[in-house]
């Protein structure tokens, strides 16, 4: 494995508290001792260097990696970060990625929060602090069951989630003080949940299920739509007495999403004919619910909207470790279903499933 090549970042200034942004790292200063990176032994490769900024006369730190698994890069800083209310940033890359920024106190407990980048240019980025959760992996060291010590952090990292190669470019990082709006590269609607937009769905993240007895097919291709984002293409061959669908992720990376207060599951679907469909998910007690859209028209995109009143435990199939009998749990939804149910050989494509609440 080629090892990832580490480039010291020295420290950016801290203004005066009553400032309303402190630029903690400017990234015009390198030198050894200050910064790094790692990387797992399975070939995922990765290494800092500097460009431009976003503005004239600044820096960017530049981030090149070959994820498999799962790699990072660090830089060290001494901050007390108790009184900030967000992390800014500008940051770049060619092609969409989605990164998790991460936070180190001087115990080595790590806090992460995710941001998405879905173009080309130069986007401003705002993280309030009270995004960043804790890591689901921690340092040997770093002590059980505490929490972050704010006033105490050492370390900025960068860690990419997307598979395959990465080129990230990020701009000068403040932190800014009071209550912020979230600008992560999401879709940060107040009243809605994106569950899947395909953007960031790796193919570790979906899957068919077919009955396999009536010769019933399905498959799924991910490709670009006419926005620069992605939608999913579907080709079903759908035999009487049969059944197929696939199963995929809620959401850009594991770990469940909240739905709590869903009024309705939406589905924006494209098809040269008419289509119905069975959705579903499995609520945090593993209990797998269904209900069935209306027919498509068949001419083109539209949006199918199935109230969440009308979902309902699947009568024929529930996982083994589904908690039954128990109160639907709608905090922790991990995975959801789309199902044709009109036999015959349909070709459909789907671009957002999102949940109203």
């Amino acid at each position: 494995m080629k090892k990832g090549i580490g480039w010291a970042v020295a420290l950016g200034c801290w203004m005066a508290a009553s400032c309303a942004m402190a630029v903690t790292q400017d990234w015009k200063q390198l030198g050894p001792g200050f910064a790094g990176t790692f990387a797992d032994k399975d070939g995922s490769t990765i290494a800092l260097g500097s460009a431009e900024g976003p503005r004239p006369g600044e820096k960017a730190l530049v981030v090149k990696a070959h994820i498999v698994g799962w790699a990072g890069a660090w830089a060290t800083f001494n901050g007390d970060l108790s009184k900030e209310g967000a992390l800014r940033f500008q940051a770049k890359s060619p092609e969409p990625e989605l990164v998790e920024v991460g936070l180190m106190d001087a115990r080595n407990i790590q806090y992460t929060a995710v941001f998405r980048i879905t173009s080309g240019g130069w986007r401003v980025f705002t993280i309030p602090l009270s995004l960043f959760e804790k890591a689901a992996f921690q340092m040997p060291e770093a002590p059980k069951d505490k929490p972050i010590d704010w006033t105490r952090i050492v370390s900025l990292q960068w860690l990419p989630q997307t598979h395959g190669d990465l080129d990230l470019q990020v701009g000068p990082v403040s932190f800014v003080v009071g209550k912020q709006r979230p600008q992560t590269g999401g879709r940060e609607e107040k009243d809605r949940v994106t569950v899947q937009d395909f953007l960031f769905l790796d193919k570790t993240a979906y899957g068919p299920f077919v009955d396999g007895k009536t010769g019933t097919s399905i498959d799924l291709s991910l490709e670009k739509d006419a926005e620069g984002g992605r939608l999913a293409l579907f080709h079903c061959d759908l035999k009487r007495g049969g059944w197929c669908g696939f199963w995929m992720r809620a959401g850009d990376a594991w770990g469940g999403q909240d739905w709590t207060g869903a009024k309705s599951m939406t589905l924006e679907v494209f098809s040269s004919e008419p289509v119905r469909f069975q959705m579903g998910f499995n609520d945090g007690n593993q209990n797998a619910f269904v209900a069935e859209t209306r027919e498509t028209r068949g001419k083109g995109w539209e949006r199918l909207a199935v109230p969440f009143g009308e979902f309902h435990l699947n009568p024929y199939y529930q996982p083994p470790e589904a908690k039954k009998g128990s109160v639907q749990d709608l905090v922790h939804v991990e995975t959801l279903n789309i199902a044709p149910l009109t036999e015959g050989k349909h070709e459909f494509k789907v671009r957002r499933i999102t949940v109203e609440k």
